[in-house]
């Protein structure tokens, strides 16, 4: 039974599972939002909001994230596709249709006497077994220069050259090591401005601006002072200052600040950053001495300069040490400019670890916003790709799993096997929505598709410009084997946790 019989008319479904068909009809109406994106024909979509702001994109991700849901089951599904998004930086779209299609097949059964428990027992058996069969699938990668990794990355990238192209290019700058390091994004290393021509650069780009523009534009073999504090003097409360004491301390305090300034001008320091505010009186010395200063300075900008510059963050208090002491917390620079125009300030030959960026331009702001998610998911793909192989992309991969759930099923001699025709049909879902977004009868196709697998085993799908079959794998259509994997793992949890939802209260409001 396909995943959209479902029965529309709510007085046919007994009371006992009302909680079900309520949440499984909310579950498919999200997915209904983001499946015509799925393939290389998917649509975009507008997304609008209050105040008349418009994102046009076509990643699930950022539809998800943006849609207004109040239906408690809705919220659970976007929930574990964020979750998705978060491990495998791709494949939510796939993790929600799979989702939607597990909760409404099984819908299917309950409404026809099958229990509830079976199904998702049978339901755990088939995700188990494709995840399994996936595993002996995936083909591991040589390096960053295979063949199949270029192939991942125009597949996520959406078959943009340029993109794919650019985020080779940063990978090969940035290493192999690197690039396999769960703790290190790719994607955190691509950022989009409008009015600019894309690039990659070989070193570090924040958008950030010196504190005053009579600071100098450029300063080349900089030592970088980096404070993971203010840098201002020691503070004095108003009624302290009504004090003689207070007075004195404050004067005392003053000039303990001073001397630490004069020793930021001995070392030669040539660019100071701090993660919070700096003192005004601070700003003018720098400024008189042709010393670049960043504040505000934080989060993942800041651990980047930390990285790149292999500077050691300090406290406000370590320039109260010697001089000595203070240079081997210093971090090193070959270049540091800002580039005016568009308020980037670009760091290149550190003494750290390399790091390259990818600046994502376009003519607009709407462009750029979903070139830069592109360029993000196929970063993430690379990645992914490299951790953990490859496998065969435009829902081949889920059409070949067919074949090894229909003997686990036909083993099964139990209710169960419900629970597996299930996953059998859910694994349906992706190739045949890229399918019928590329504008073809997806029945037929996908009929012609196991036709072909059952004669010839192979990894088959559908060619999207023409409807004709071929080998995806051979196509260079390729995917992130773990972003598969994820995404059934998710369909699987959110499919488990919905269907065993029996009764919806409504809680009383909360009070002290």
């Amino acid at each position: 039974m396909s995943s959209k019989n479902i029965c529309n008319d709510k007085s046919e479904v007994d009371d006992k599972i009302s909680a079900l068909f309520t949440n499984a009809a909310a579950v498919r109406a999200v997915a209904e939002a983001v499946e015509n994106t799925l393939g290389p024909k998917g649509l975009d979509t507008m997304l609008v909001d209050q105040a008349g702001n418009i994102i046009v994109t076509n990643a699930g991700v950022t539809i998800l994230d943006s849609m207004e849901v109040t239906h408690p089951a809705a919220r659970m599904l976007i929930n574990i596709a964020r979750n998705q998004y978060r491990q495998s930086g791709d494949g939510t779209t796939t993790a929600t249709v799979i989702a939607a299609a597990l909760i409404n097949e099984g819908l299917n059964y309950v409404i026809r006497g099958v229990p509830v428990g079976k199904i998702i027992k049978g339901i755990d058996i088939g995700i188990s077994e494709a995840l399994k069969q996936i595993d002996k699938k995936r083909i591991e990668l040589t390096g960053t220069d295979d063949p199949l990794l270029k192939c991942a990355v125009f597949t996520a990238g959406r078959e943009n050259e340029e993109i794919t192209n650019s985020i080779t290019s940063l990978a090969n700058s940035i290493g192999i090591e690197m690039l396999k390091n769960r703790n290190f994004k790719l994607s955190d290393h691509i950022f989009c401005q409008t009015g600019m021509n894309s690039e990659v650069i070989e070193g570090l780009a924040i958008k950030k601006r010196r504190i005053n523009e009579q600071m100098p534009e450029i300063c080349k073999n900089a030592k970088i002072l980096v404070i993971d504090d203010s840098l201002i003097p020691e503070e004095i409360t108003d009624s302290a200052m009504k004090t003689e004491s207070g007075f004195n301390a404050y004067t005392e305090y003053r000039r303990t600040f001073n001397k630490n300034l004069q020793k930021i001008l001995s070392l030669d320091i040539k660019v100071v950053i701090t993660s919070k505010t700096l003192d005004r009186y601070a700003e003018e010395v720098f400024t008189s001495n042709s010393i670049m200063a960043f504040s505000r300075v934080y989060g993942k900008n800041l651990r980047d300069i930390i990285e790149f510059s292999g500077a050691t963050p300090v406290r406000r208090t370590i320039l109260e040490k010697s001089i000595d002491e203070i240079e081997n917390y210093l971090g090193y620079a070959e270049e540091i400019s800002e580039n005016i125009e568009y308020g980037h300030v670009y760091f290149k030959g550190g003494k750290g670890k390399p790091i390259s960026t990818y600046i994502v331009g376009a003519p607009s702001e709407e462009i750029s916003g979903e070139k830069e998610r592109i360029a993000r998911d196929a970063a993430s793909s690379l990645q992914s790709s490299l951790r953990n192989g490859v496998v065969a992309g435009g829902g081949a991969l889920e059409i070949s799993l067919i074949p090894y759930l229909r003997d686990k099923r036909d083993e099964t001699g139990d209710l169960f096997g419900y629970g597996i025709d299930c996953v059998i049909e859910a694994l349906k879902r992706p190739m045949s929505q890229i399918v019928s977004n590329a504008g073809f009868n997806s029945l037929e196709k996908i009929e012609q598709v196991l036709a072909m697998q059952k004669k010839n085993q192979g990894d088959w799908g559908i060619e999207c410009d023409n409807g004709e079959i071929k080998d995806m794998k051979k196509e260079g259509i390729i995917d992130p084997a773990e972003v598969k994997m994820n995404a059934l793992k998710a369909a699987g949890e959110i499919a488990r946790a919905i269907l065993k939802i029996n009764t919806i209260i409504k809680m009383r409001p909360i009070t002290e």
